[in-house]
């Protein structure tokens, strides 16, 4: 029994930091995110909830990269809080071995990486194609890119385009264009409304209830009224041409399994493989880092003054084991033989760490001995 209850509270004592590791470290990672996307509201003119939508999408990935680091920073406070503690302590001396104390920390070890792992192959291509297609669709959204009520702007050399009001089903009202792309021949477009639409496929602005006035060659004024004048904008912007889904975007099929037919697909195979493999091998992070907190703590005797050092070789090696497997996923998009690479790193790592963490039986701290009294026995 006193198993059971040394195992609950083991498990209370890990979970409840790694929530707050969880939380701490996906809203710094979600606020990086977030200053990448302004220019949805600066350039784009989109609304607050847009801009929310489109960070908050983000979030599946910075998860599975923040995982790893919350549960080694929880795993750490939890042990390192029982040895101040004493309680450690005391579980050496009621002879209990590490796998007691380590067992809780390495459940929630496994169920956070079935976690990573379900975020890499549904929750991450899952949002990020939502969110590509969300992006597709701002960035295709003509009146942000051109104009701004009450502003004069110049999307390319030449023109300028002015509307006094977007009214709220996205009409232009009071639109002024400005055409003097052509140095000899000048063009001003005057209209009462305007609208983006498109016409033949091409992205086009239908100008109503208008004027155009030119001045020609001989200096003479060119006056010319109309209901309806379509503006091409074909030669203006780039517009997205079709949707295309990202390496980040796909799921893992089509990641391993690359469509044949596709040209960009067959020539980006080992980039589609790499980062298929990541996806698998990811996870496995979880459990190498808490390996490696645990045998920071409990590889070696008791100390009463302390772990810091130890702490801290461990926080280098998970550092170090970390930033090998980013150099191997970049080494593996130019050499798709070597992706096995990607799963040795981890598991490696994890090997290790239970070397270290079961190599020797656990031990209470030895008590420094000192000289020996006068007349005492030897």
């Amino acid at each position: 029994r006193d198993r059971y209850v040394l195992h609950r509270y083991i498990l209370r004592a890990t979970f409840w930091p790694l929530a707050a590791s969880v939380a701490a470290l996906g809203f710094l990672a979600l606020l990086t995110q977030s200053v990448a996307t302004l220019d949805l509201i600066i350039d784009q003119r989109q609304s607050v909830l847009t801009y929310l939508e489109i960070t908050i999408l983000a979030l599946p990935q910075l998860l599975a990269l923040v995982l790893p680091l919350a549960l080694f920073v929880a795993a750490i406070y939890s042990v390192n809080r029982l040895q101040n503690d004493s309680e450690l302590v005391v579980c050496a001396a009621a002879g209990m071995d590490r796998w007691t104390i380590a067992k809780p920390v390495l459940q929630i070890a496994v169920a956070v990486l079935v976690a990573n792992l379900a975020i890499n192959l549904w929750g991450q291509p899952s949002s990020f194609r939502y969110m590509r297609e969300k992006l597709y669709e701002v960035r295709g959204d003509l009146a942000a890119k051109l104009v701004r009520p009450g502003q004069f702007r110049t999307p390319v050399d030449g023109l300028t385009i002015y509307t006094k009001e977007i009214d709220r089903s996205g009409r232009l009202l009071d639109l002024l264009i400005e055409d003097g792309r052509e140095e000899a021949r000048a063009v001003t477009y005057m209209a009462k409304t305007g609208l983006f639409t498109e016409i033949r496929g091409e992205p086009a602005l239908v100008m109503t209830e208008g004027s155009i006035q030119s001045l020609e060659p001989n200096h003479s004024l060119s006056f010319l009224k109309f209901d309806s004048y379509p503006f091409i904008l074909s030669a203006v912007i780039d517009t997205p041409t079709s949707l295309f889904y990202k390496l980040s975007d796909r799921y893992l099929h089509e990641l391993l399994f690359p469509n044949p037919n596709d040209l960009w697909d067959w020539r980006h195979r080992s980039d589609l493989l790499a980062e298929g493999h990541y996806r698998l091998s990811g996870p496995f992070y979880n459990l190498a880092f808490a390996l490696i907190a645990l045998a920071s703590l409990l590889g070696g005797e008791f100390s009463r003054i302390g772990y810091a050092k130890r702490i801290a070789i461990g926080a280098v090696a998970a550092l170090f084991v970390r930033l090998l497997g980013f150099s191997i996923q970049s080494l593996c998009a130019e050499f798709s033989s070597l992706n096995v690479l990607q799963y040795m790193v981890p598991l490696g790592a994890a090997w290790f760490a239970s070397a270290v963490l079961f190599g020797r039986p656990l031990k209470r701290a030895r008590a420094s001995t000192g000289p020996t009294p006068a007349g005492a026995s030897a």
